[in-house]
């Protein structure tokens, strides 16, 4: 791997001494849960790992309109409800897409928490090494379950499944409609062949975060759908939290945007993406080890 890109929130070198503080970490996480010494530990950190997935997540993509402190008391008890199913109350509430509405925020982060959990369970539910991990039906649920009973500006409800009609952000233009299933198979395709093989797991699921992004495949909830996604890339590769892409900075949105924009230039160089993420791993694993050595 190359000498990253000089950018001023990435500190370090190398992407590869990155690589190497995220394998020594999980591999002592691995090598003393034989013993059940960190079971319970991981359990714990897991569940506010994922309750800053969330918070985290809306925070990067501009929707939500509270204050962590606010969010955070929100989610506590969304996340002790452990049957919290697609049957609880915000089964009929509707919600705000842009997480413009303070009042409706709670049935934003339940139906964040299903999409979540649903995917987790997916993870769990799934043999070691059977082969083919990912599918288009794994996505198109994830996103239902994030978005079910949202509504736009207009107060209409946000459609579920690939989008119908055309989409840009600023002087980009995503993918014709017709083409987006076509785009994701192949992209999925490329994971699962990736993953079978063994290939560099950072760059497998950042490869597929990133394409999944740019093909844009819903009208809504794309930026939410796709951390989801990498969450759930990494999980398969046996992280045992949900990881949030994040430079851990004040400007981290700038800084994801950054690493995007720097991937859509003509030469197509993810390097940035690939440290963000790495990055993250270090981060959430760091935060673990000084945990659990103070």
């Amino acid at each position: 791997m190359s000498r990253l890109k000089k950018c001023h929130w990435m500190q370090y070198n190398e992407y590869d001494e990155l690589i190497k503080e995220v394998k020594v970490t999980s591999s002592f996480l691995t090598y003393n849960s034989k013993y059940n010494i960190l079971n319970e530990s991981m359990f714990q950190f897991r569940r506010e790992k994922a309750i800053e997935f969330i918070f985290l997540s809306n925070k990067l993509e501009d929707t939500i309109s509270c204050n962590e402190s606010d969010a955070y008391r929100l989610l506590k008890p969304i996340f002790q409800n452990h049957n919290i199913t697609e049957d609880s109350e915000s089964n009929f509430s509707k919600w705000n897409i842009d997480g413009s509405n303070v009042d409706t925020i709670k049935f934003q982060m339940i139906q964040h928490t299903l999409a979540l959990k649903f995917l987790c369970e997916d993870v769990e539910n799934k043999p070691l090494h059977v082969g083919k991990r990912l599918t288009t039906e794994i996505l198109l649920k994830s996103h239902e379950i994030l978005i079910k009973n949202a509504i736009d500006e207009n107060n209409a409800s946000v459609p579920c499944g690939f989008r119908k009609c055309s989409a840009h952000a600023g002087n980009y233009v995503y993918l014709d409609s017709n083409l987006i299933e076509g785009a994701v198979y192949n992209s999925i395709q490329k994971f699962n062949d990736s993953f079978d093989c063994n290939k560099d797991p950072i760059q497998t699921v950042m490869d597929l975060f990133y394409e999944i992004l740019t093909i844009h495949p819903f009208a809504d909830g794309n930026g939410r759908a796709c951390r989801l996604l990498a969450a759930y890339g990494f999980m398969l590769y046996g992280t045992p939290f949900p990881v949030t892409l994040t430079s851990g900075h004040k400007r981290s949105r700038r800084h994801c945007i950054q690493s995007i924009s720097y991937a859509r230039r003509p030469e197509g160089d993810r390097s940035l993406l690939y440290s963000l993420a790495a990055f993250s791993l270090s981060l959430s694993w760091a935060n673990f080890m000084t945990l659990n050595n103070s």
